[in-house]
């Protein structure tokens, strides 16, 4: 056998061995790092192909693999990551050096009236991947360079030309931390008191709330009251508050208030439902759309925590009305106010993870009370 034709041999080998499912393209002994490399895979709560999903990982997620079972090396074999979940070994390799580090942030950005056109690569001649419609909301990927060229490297793939895209500016809202209750937010400019400003409130009228030592309008203020516990939620769970009437979250551990904040929830045609629900997934970011005749598509909305269906807490970059209705249903928050309450709200998301799905793993989760 000549050496071309052994050396092509060696190479058709080693593709054969790395499609073979269940096993790693390299045999480290655990504990390791390794990374995803399908698109989307659950994480099972046993290695088990029949256990019930508990959370999502995808493409290039980094998760520290403790063991495997039976082994690494073996046909058909699961890894064991952190968080108390499994999935099959052979959705990972191990990580390396050179692996890209995973985008946290995205830079949003609004396509214009003329539509966008997204591309194979960032040269206009290059292949056709989709057009996106005018006033869609796109992620991108973080990349100076890329952008002095005039192009934006989308987060879902492709490259969309920079000057087809109006770029987001987020609001800089954000709320109270261990707020004293009642708290008076104000929401619309009012004299020296600009939008925003919040302060303690002694006294409230029928057309005034006293904030600080001045009486404001009532209509430019929303004002955050105490609430007890509502019956159903254990007394030292982590809950949270929502009040359609005044546009207003407060987040309790127990009885004691640890933020509070303005948002925004659901339209006159699209209201938010009154109740009480429990969060039953997070998820670090998820596309959201809506169907005809009121169409939308946003890509990768951070901080997301559904409680009612479709229906979710989530970060808004977007719009800047909050204090008032702005949404499809949904519980709408500054981008700083949603990050912090998907950190505080239980349960953590693991190390790695995509998404967590709390209820099959018995984990404790987050009591949504909304009261008109």
């Amino acid at each position: 056998m000549s050496a071309v034709s052994a050396a092509v041999l060696v190479r058709v080998l080693q593709a054969l061995l790395a499609a073979v499912p269940g096993r790693l393209r390299e045999e480290p002994s655990p504990p390791f790092l390794a990374r995803v490399v399908v698109d989307a895979a659950y994480v099972r709560a046993r290695p088990e192909a029949s256990a019930p999903a508990i959370g999502i990982v995808r493409a290039g997620d980094q998760l520290r693999v403790t063991t495997c079972t039976p082994a690494c090396e073996a046909h058909g074999a699961w890894a064991l990551v952190d968080g108390d979940g499994a999935l099959r070994v052979s959705l990972l390799r191990p990580a390396s050096s050179d692996d890209p580090p995973k985008v946290s942030d995205y830079v949003y950005g609004r396509v214009r009236g003329a539509g966008a056109e997204v591309r194979a690569a960032p040269e206009r001649s290059a292949r056709l991947l989709e057009r996106r419609k005018a006033g869609e909301d796109l992620a991108f990927v973080p990349d100076e360079e890329l952008l002095s060229r005039g192009w934006f490297h989308r987060a879902r793939g492709g490259f969309v030309r920079a000057a087809q895209i109006r770029v987001a500016s987020a609001s800089e809202f954000r709320g109270e931390l261990e707020p004293t209750l009642p708290l008076g937010f104000v929401v619309r400019h009012t004299g020296e008191h600009p939008r925003y400003e919040r302060g303690a409130v002694s006294a409230i009228t029928a057309t005034s709330v006293q904030l600080g030592d001045e009486a404001l309008p009532r209509q430019a203020v929303r004002v955050v009251q105490p609430r007890a516990v509502p019956t159903g939620v254990p007394t030292d769970a982590r809950w949270v508050h929502v009040s359609l009437r005044r546009q207003t979250l407060v987040a309790y551990e127990g009885a004691t208030p640890v933020f509070a904040t303005l948002v925004s929830t659901g339209q006159p045609k699209h209201p938010t439902p009154p109740g009480l629900f429990r969060v039953w997934f997070k998820q670090a970011y998820a596309p959201m759309h809506g169907d005809p005749p009121e169409s939308y598509f946003v890509d990768e909305v951070p901080f997301v925590q559904y409680f009612s269906k479709g229906l979710a807490l989530h970060g808004t970059f977007w719009h800047d009305h909050f204090g008032g209705t702005a949404s499809h249903g949904c519980v709408n928050l500054s981008m700083a106010d949603a990050a912090w309450l998907f950190q505080w709200a239980p349960p953590s998301l693991p190390p790695g993870w995509y998404g967590i799905e709390p209820e099959p793993a018995q984990r404790q989760t987050l009591w949504v009370f909304i009261e008109r």
